[in-house]
């Protein structure tokens, strides 16, 4: 499947994105003004993530 054209809503109040599959259309975590987050998933694991504002 190929899309030519894709909107990532981030109005929303979270939106969390898979980063192995955003890297693959060209989006890359900003390490310089992003923060280093832990959560706690579903099953109870924490999960790192980058809060980007």
């Amino acid at each position: 499947m190929c899309i030519d054209y894709v909107l990532l809503d981030t109005r929303y109040f979270t939106a969390i994105y898979d980063t192995d599959e955003v890297e693959e259309v060209g989006l890359f975590i900003d390490l310089t003004n992003g923060r280093q987050r832990r959560r706690a998933g579903v099953d109870g694991e924490s999960e790192l993530y980058y809060k980007q504002n």
